[in-house]
């Protein structure tokens, strides 16, 4: 039986992750970071009855990685939430550094759609360094880059209420989503599957197919009637505020 590891256990993306790998019969441990004074038996007693593994790390510590690293082969990396690209990057060196350490060979790594050159989001660096960096080791890597999450809209809709319009500076491009649960369930297809394991290549997550801004703002007349503008909001501006 493959054994992985993913991490941060209070995201949702991750127990997307948890309940496909459960499902594929992938054995799996999780951490809970930044969580040293948890009870662990007392927060997650459903994962733990369900023979999930829940190890304490920080990602800024790899001591700490390489003692939760420890006995596995395969390893699916949801990163931190962190907006500075300076800690990301250092949190990757510290992941590659770890797995090197305990031997693992095989890793699937999330990215995301937002990894071109010219592309305003803060994080954008380092998705364009995740690839590069990959490149550079002997790893047996797939990276799954995601395009932007379906889940947060429907939430979302009382603030695009308030602005009156959409705020994607895209014009009259279509935009590519995916859920959350349709995301964790590809990377644990990926993590199963040799051919793409070895294949060293990025994989674009997304639905079949994409939404231009008149379609979503008439999705969001359909649950706010009469009250969402159609009209994007084309200044970036407004855009690179948002985080």
């Amino acid at each position: 039986m493959p054994y992985g590891y993913i991490t941060k256990l209070g995201d949702k993306l991750t127990r997307e992750h948890v309940r496909y790998n459960n499902r594929y019969g992938i054995a799996i441990a999780a951490d809970i970071y930044y969580a040293k004074d948890i009870d662990k038996n007392a927060k997650y007693p459903a994962l733990i009855n369900e023979g999930l593994e829940i190890r304490e790390i920080d990602f800024q510590n790899r001591a700490s990685l390489e003692k939760a690293f420890a006995g596995i082969d395969t390893f699916v990396y949801v990163a931190s939430k962190t907006y500075s690209v300076f800690d990301r990057v250092g949190e990757l060196e510290n992941v590659l550094a770890a797995m090197k350490t305990n031997g693992i060979k095989n890793l699937v790594a999330m990215s995301f759609i937002a990894d071109q050159e010219d592309n305003p989001f803060v994080m954008s660096p380092f998705y364009g360094y995740l690839p590069r960096r990959l490149a550079g080791t002997d790893l047996n890597y797939a990276i799954a880059k995601n395009s932007l999450y379906a889940d947060p809209l429907v939430p979302y809709l009382p603030e695009l209420i308030e602005r009156k319009g959409l705020i994607y500076p895209v014009g009259k491009q279509a935009m590519s989503f995916i859920t959350l649960e349709d995301s964790a369930e590809a990377m644990a297809t990926m993590a199963l599957n040799k051919d793409v394991l070895n294949s060293r290549r990025t994989y674009l997550l997304t639905q079949r197919r994409s939404y231009t801004m008149p379609e979503l703002g008439a999705m969001g007349k359909t649950s706010a009637p009469g009250q969402l503008s159609i009209d994007d909001l084309r200044n970036a501006e407004n855009y690179l505020e948002v985080k």
